[in-house]
């Protein structure tokens, strides 16, 4: 099994905890420019950034009974056996997880579509 094969059943499994996830392509591609010359196309939110993104609503208490609002959302998609290490946890990926956390997004490593729906908690 390849990672790409948990993205459905992981937008799956989210889509039935009440968020919505979107496959976010990251990647750099070339251009062709005048002259013959090439730039780079950068494509998908940024580098780090979730394999999985979009949001998860979420009610708000007291003087904002009854709104609900849209959670920041990121999932980066793991195969199993999958344990962070120090290494990762200062990657671009562990940096974009502590990012989104810490402007109180949702963000979560998931290995399996059930982890997924459980790490979509606050």
């Amino acid at each position: 099994m390849s990672e790409t094969a948990l993205y459905g059943p992981m937008q799956v499994a989210a889509s039935r905890a009440g968020a919505r996830l979107f496959r976010n392509h990251v990647g750099v591609a070339w251009q062709r420019v005048s002259g013959g010359e090439y730039k780079p196309f950068r494509i998908g939110l940024a580098t780090g950034s979730g394999d999985l993104i979009g949001w998860t609503p979420v009610t708000i208490t007291t003087e904002m009974v009854g709104r609900t609002l849209a959670v920041f959302t990121s999932v980066e998609a793991k195969l199993p056996p999958w344990h962070p290490t120090p290494a990762w946890e200062r990657s671009e990926q562990g940096l974009w997880l502590k990012a989104v956390r810490a402007a109180g997004g949702i963000a979560c490593v998931a290995t399996t579509p059930a982890e997924c729906a459980a790490g979509l908690r606050l």
